[in-house]
This record gives C-alpha cells, sequence and structure tokens, in this order.
C-alpha cells in the first residue's frame, strides 16, 4: 500500500539575519593556548596590507585531526606561498615538524590551538580571505564581515553550501572537492593561494567572486538594518504571534 506524504503545507518560513554580536574583548573560551579577541586583533593590526591574511577554520576537527594528510598539505602550500594566515586547529593535531615555530618567527603565522574568536577575526579590516568547511554559522560570519570565501567542504551539507557558494552565487572559489577521503595536492593548494591571495590582478571569474563578495555583503548589512528585510520578518512573526494569542 502507497502512503502518501504528509502534507509540508508550505508553511511560512522567516528569514531572519545575519545575525553575529561582537565578542568581548576579553573573552576565552578555555583550553591552554586558546587566545583572547584583543590578543589576536593585536597581531592582526601588524599587517598593513587590508585583506592580506588569510584565516583557516577546521569546523568540526575534520581538517585537523581526521587526515591529517589534509593538513600537512594545506602546512606545506602555506610555506611555499608565504602568505599570512591565522589557523584555528584543534589541540590534538600535529602539524608537521618546525611548521608552527617557522610561521611564528617569520612573523606571518599564528596558529591557534583550542578556541579562536572566529568573528572578530573576520571582522579585522586585514582578514581578506576565509579557508571554510562551510559550515552554514561560517558562511553567514563570512558574508556579514565581506571575507571571501575559499570553500573546502568535507562531509555532510558543507557540499550543498558550498555548491550554492560557488556555482549558483559565484561568492566563493572552490578549495578542493575531494571531501574526507581525498586529501588535494600540495601544488593544487600553491595554485589556488597564488591564485587568489598572492594574486593582485584579478580578472575573469576571480573578478567576479571579489565583486559577488562585496555585493553580498552590502546585501547582508541592509538586511538588518531597521526597515530592512530581516527586520520586516521579525515584526511580521510577532504580528502574528500576537493574533494567535487573542
Amino acid at each position: 500500500m502507497e502512503v502518501p506524504l504528509a502534507d509540508m503545507g508550505f508553511r511560512r518560513m522567516r528569514a531572519v539575519g545575519p545575525l553575529a554580536p561582537e565578542a568581548d574583548a576579553t573573552e576565552n573560551h578555555g583550553g591552554e593556548t586558546a587566545v583572547t579577541t584583543a590578543n589576536l586583533c593585536a597581531w592582526l593590526d601588524k599587517f598593513e596590507d587590508d585583506k592580506s591574511v588569510i584565516y583557516i577554520s577546521a569546523s568540526g576537527a575534520w581538517l585537523c585531526c581526521s587526515q591529517p594528510g589534509h593538513a600537512a598539505a594545506l602546512a606545506t602550500a602555506l610555506e611555499r606561498t608565504g602568505v599570512a594566515f591565522v589557523w584555528a586547529v584543534c589541540p590534538a593535531v600535529t602539524l608537521p615538524n618546525g611548521f608552527e615555530e617557522r610561521a611564528v618567527s617569520g612573523g606571518r603565522g599564528t596558529v591557534i590551538r583550542g578556541w579562536a574568536p572566529q568573528v572578530n577575526a573576520l571582522r579585522h579590516q586585514a582578514l581578506g580571505w576565509f579557508v571554510t568547511h562551510c559550515g552554514w554559522n561560517s558562511v553567514l560570519e563570512s558574508v556579514a564581515a565581506g571575507v571571501t570565501i575559499l570553500a573546502w567542504p568535507m562531509t555532510a551539507d558543507q557540499f550543498v553550501n558550498a555548491r550554492l557558494l560557488v556555482d549558483e552565487l559565484h561568492a566563493a572559489v572552490p578549495v578542493c572537492w575531494g571531501g574526507v577521503k581525498m586529501a588535494p595536492s600540495t601544488d593544487g593548494l600553491v595554485r589556488v593561494l597564488e591564485s587568489t591571495v598572492v594574486g593582485k590582478e584579478w580578472d575573469g571569474e576571480l573578478g567576479d567572486v571579489a565583486a559577488r563578495t562585496k555585493e553580498l555583503v552590502e546585501e547582508a548589512a541592509a538586511a538588518v538594518r531597521e526597515g530592512g528585510s530581516s527586520w520586516r520578518e521579525v515584526e511580521e512573526l510577532a504580528r502574528e504571534l500576537r493574533e494567535l494569542g487573542r
């Protein structure tokens, strides 16, 4: 016997956001070497070129802990290109021998083990790029900050989010589509970093991504202003709830 699908009813959905409150400058979410917002921003202040630093986050510990080959390839690519970076990794990860020491001594990189103030880092004027697995929270935080996404999905909805950004919105540059099972080649990562972070002259598709990133940050800001689409959605929801209570 065929069982009919449940009636979805086309119920109304309210799009609210993006919303990301400022973190306190002294905030520290634990971990032996977790960094405060003030410390990280002080390090980023040293970079005169706006949007010259890349932020790398390993959501769900996939990039760092479960697949050491992914982390090793990225570490080598960072050294070969010489890009400035902030890398938030889980405490248990083992990076290539001497990588952290060389990055710190050279003044071009910092590795954060444990919690990192991601929202505040993305909002800093030195940050121009975000290597992310494309979890939706990180996507919204990056879009609201006007930081260009380097998409590296690993699992689940991250692939859908990344395809939306890359193929539909043209607002991100793909790093690798291999997910958890396939680590990218170091040469491939170097090409991505050189064509985006290192590259000074953008044209073609990369120019489109840069322009679209600027458009999205403006749209995000407009949505949460008084009278914006997010503002109106909250007011409409409040009106409906009041009517239900009568």
